[in-house]
C-alpha cells in the first residue's frame, strides 16, 4: 500500500499531462491483455476445429475408396452379365 502511495505522490507531481498519460497506458495495457487472452481463445477455438475437420476427412477418404471399390465390383459384375447375356443370345440365335 505503501508503495502505490508513493506512486500516486510522483504521479501528481506530473501534473494533468502525466495522470492522462497514466490513465492511457493502463487502459491500454488493460486492452492489449484482452486482446492476447481474446486471440488465444480463438487459436484454441481453431486448433478443435481444425482436428474435427482432419477427422471428417479421414472418414470421408474411406467411405469415396469404400464406394470407388464397390463401383468397380458391380461394373465388372455389369460387364460379365452383358458377355453372358449375349452368349445366350447367339446360343438360341
Amino acid at each position: 500500500m505503501v508503495e502505490q502511495n508513493q506512486f500516486i505522490q510522483w504521479l501528481a507531481t506530473l501534473g494533468v499531462g502525466g495522470i492522462l498519460a497514466a490513465f492511457m497506458f493502463n487502459f491500454y495495457r488493460k486492452d492489449m491483455k484482452e486482446n492476447a487472452d481474446n486471440l488465444k481463445f480463438y487459436i484454441d477455438s481453431y486448433r478443435a476445429d481444425v482436428s474435427s475437420w482432419k477427422e471428417v476427412v479421414i472418414q470421408n477418404t474411406k467411405a469415396m475408396a469404400e464406394c470407388a471399390k464397390m463401383t468397380e465390383l458391380v461394373f465388372h459384375y455389369l460387364v460379365k452379365t452383358e458377355e453372358n447375356n449375349k452368349n445366350e443370345v447367339a446360343k438360341l440365335v
